[in-house]
């Protein structure tokens, strides 16, 4: 974890494209927020979602897929296009 007090998704910067909430985690903010997950053992399921922007473009179209990535925990773009977008 980093120095300091733990990451919460709360912390990151949030934006929509294309109607789908992206979250902008570095790799190690990533990593914190997982690992404080871990080790709450609340019995609680995260869901994750790290796609490009193919899944963005998919989710703009299809309203129910949107609306699973939208209610991931955390969403980590992964590809330049969706960093680029933000």
């Amino acid at each position: 974890m980093t120095a300091g007090h733990p990451v919460a998704v709360t912390d990151l910067p949030t934006l929509k494209i294309l109607g789908t909430r992206v979250h902008g985690p570095t790799l190690e903010q990533a990593l914190d927020i997982i690992e404080e997950w871990i080790h709450q053992k609340d019995q609680t399921t995260r869901v994750v979602v790290a796609t490009g922007f193919h899944g963005l473009w998919v989710a703009h179209e299809d309203p129910g897929f949107r609306e699973v990535l939208n209610q991931a925990d955390l969403f980590c773009p992964d590809g330049i296009a969706p960093v680029w977008l933000s």
